[in-house]
């Protein structure tokens, strides 16, 4: 699937009217990239086999047509600029409005966004892994295409997301990511600010002493480039502590949630944020009345907000007026001292030392949620989400098959799978003495072995068996697929969770 076309093909009829100049560089963009017929074939993980090549160099894109692959090929190489949107033919020729001095020829959140579209639920599980590997944000929600459509929240691609980190009462720490419960901190745009609210982000995920780019800004190559798609995304990544002093951020895992695009436009993504979200932390651009409405009901849905100044005042009434806004703000939302940050300046790096300040303050007592209860609260705001009725299929095959684990693995092999226990190891043992002599085998050696033989073939196919079969031999190729993948990350979970047990036992017992 290529991202671009050199001619840009006809139109066709419109799904959706064109009526602002945004609508019509999102069509142009559509077009490139394949996205304007109604039914799409999305890219699986055998796109992998022609993207990949045995070379490791990193071939410039030519053309835009070339970006997707190319970010597909860097990211599996876990190259730092896999999110590059850099080619020598500008995007200029296909007529959208883009820098006409810049190489990249869109957006890099477009080109990350647009991956996501056009991939299935297992190619996403496979790029998440490794754009988290990178440490670079990952989508948590797909905004439509179309303004009649609905957003998506992506929880598919998390579930096999492993995560550890070091805790000073449970020592390391490894745990399922979709699963684990963590304070969400979630950021958004309000009006037009002064300063860059990824830049901010960025410098408090890095600390002092590193830097980070984990989320993409203006700063950076193709960031200053206008948004055609990724209005609207939901972006995350997770903090998770290592250990060390230098590396400590927080002292505590939290997951980050970025909302690009103003928060006002972004009616559904702010229901979400707030009703999920331990801090919400508001870059606002004024405070006028739509503003402070629009702060006061976020508030009433929201435990803790901060709020960072980003307003451009050069008049003095106007900075005084804006002073009495923000007392009168403080007392309207209930506001604790400290929370209403002054942001104006636009020095990222001091605003992001306040900020974490302020939020050092609030995470050791922060409440806690984990992505599956997050999709749930999706799901009851009427926002889509990416598992769908095959996926739900598959997992409660997948329940059923590993029916009474819970219980104890020995007694589940001994009720479920009888075939691996004692009389298969007899015969196991009697197989290797007959290999061991194989001119002297005696009539008894014989004799016992196919009484092991006739045992198990009189056993009947229990209830996993009879289970795991018919979704093995399920004619819906893609059930199977998610059959397979849940089977492997409910084990996963169940493995995780014994050896934490474990851990656990063995300070208790050395202590």
């Amino acid at each position: 699937m290529s991202l671009h076309r050199r001619i840009v093909p006809d139109l066709g009829p419109l799904t959706t009217e064109i009526v602002s100049e945004i609508d019509r560089d999102k069509h142009i963009l559509l077009h490139m990239l394949d996205l304007h017929r109604k039914k799409v074939s999305p890219m699986d993980l055998t796109t992998m086999l022609y993207v990949n090549t045995p070379s490791t160099e990193d071939d410039f894109p030519q053309n835009p047509t070339e970006l997707s692959n190319a970010f597909l090929r860097r990211l599996w190489l876990c190259n730092p600029q896999a999110r590059s949107t850099c080619c020598k033919v500008t995007v200029g020729d296909y007529g959208l409005d883009m820098d006409e001095n810049s190489q990249c020829a869109i957006n890099p959140l477009d080109l990350v966004a647009v991956i996501y579209m056009t991939t299935n639920s297992f190619l996403q599980q496979e790029i998440t892994h490794r754009m988290l590997q990178c440490n670079f944000a990952v989508p948590l929600y797909l905004p439509p295409v179309y303004p009649e459509k609905k957003g998506t929240m992506l929880l598919y691609p998390f579930r096999g997301v492993l995560g550890h980190w070091n805790s000073p009462s449970e020592g390391t720490i490894m745990k399922n990511m979709a699963n684990s419960r963590m304070p969400f901190l979630s950021a958004v745009r309000l009006g037009r600010c002064s300063v860059s609210k990824s830049r901010v982000l960025n410098c408090v995920l890095g600390g002092p002493h590193k830097l980070n780019e984990c989320f993409i800004n203006c700063g950076m190559d193709g960031g200053q480039l206008p948004r055609v798609l990724s209005d609207g995304l939901v972006e995350m990544c997770w903090n998770l502590p290592s250990g060390d002093h230098h590396d400590k951020v927080f002292p505590r895992p939290v997951l980050v949630a970025n909302l690009r695009g103003d928060a006002a436009s972004c009616k559904n993504q702010m229901s979400l944020l707030c009703y999920t979200s331990a801090v919400l932390i508001v870059f606002c651009g004024s405070f006028g009345a739509k503003e402070r409405e629009l702060l006061a009901s976020w508030r009433e849905n929201t435990s803790h907000m901060i709020i960072i100044d980003c307003s451009m005042s050069v008049v003095y009434d106007q900075e005084n007026h804006n002073e009495k806004i923000k007392q009168r703000l403080i007392k309207d939302l209930e506001m604790p001292d400290g929370t209403i940050l002054n942001g104006c300046e636009g020095n990222e790096e001091e605003i992001a030392e306040s900020l974490k300040y302020v939020l050092d303050r609030f995470i050791p007592y922060l409440h806690t949620a984990n992505l599956v209860g997050t999709a749930g609260m999706a799901s009851d705001l009427d926002i889509n989400v990416d598992e769908d009725e095959i996926c739900r299929m598959a997992f409660r095959e997948v329940e059923e098959v590993l029916s009474g684990i819970e219980d104890g693995v020995s007694s589940y092999l001994e009720n479920q799978l009888p075939l691996q226990g004692m009389v298969w190891k007899q015969l196991c043992q009697l197989e290797k003495e007959e290999g061991r002599h194989q001119q002297h085998t005696t009539q008894s050696l014989i004799g016992e072995k196919e009484n092991l033989i006739k045992q198990l073939l009189d056993y009947n196919l229990t209830t996993a068996m009879r289970a795991f079969i018919a979704a093995l031999c399920s004619f819906d190729t893609t059930k199977r697929a998610f059959f397979l993948s849940w089977m492997r990350v409910k084990l996963e979970v169940m493995q995780l969770d014994k050896l934490s047990h474990l851990r656990r036992t063995n300070e208790e017992q050395m202590q």
